[in-house]
């Protein structure tokens, strides 16, 4: 899988700092949110097999502020446990998408 536009993209990791309730500019802060939403873009995607356009796909975009939060809060392991339902609708979305595409 290619790099996520959505790692790299500064509004997106305003929108993240706002979700851990960040209300201040630190680089050191601003690196550790960028490394978690790169985090969260890779386990994802890694989940539904395939890319993912987050600036589309509402559900996904919201799953990744929640893994954001997650890391930030330093619980990442209850993450999937604690979002299986949504994961489970996004990975069924992705993989009738892939099936389409096969076909």
């Amino acid at each position: 899988m290619s790099r996520n536009e959505i790692i790299d993209d500064k509004e997106f990791l305003e929108e993240a700092k706002r979700e851990v309730d960040v209300t201040w500019s630190d680089e050191d802060t601003e690196k550790k949110i960028s490394g978690y939403i790169e985090d969260g873009v890779e386990v994802l995607q890694e989940d539904v097999g395939t890319s993912i356009d987050f600036y589309e796909d509402i559900l996904a975009k919201s799953l990744l502020k929640t893994y954001i939060r997650y890391a930030w809060n330093k619980s990442e392991e209850y993450f999937i446990q604690n979002n299986i339902e949504r994961i489970l609708k996004l990975e069924g979305k992705y993989g009738k998408a892939q099936l389409r595409e096969s076909e």
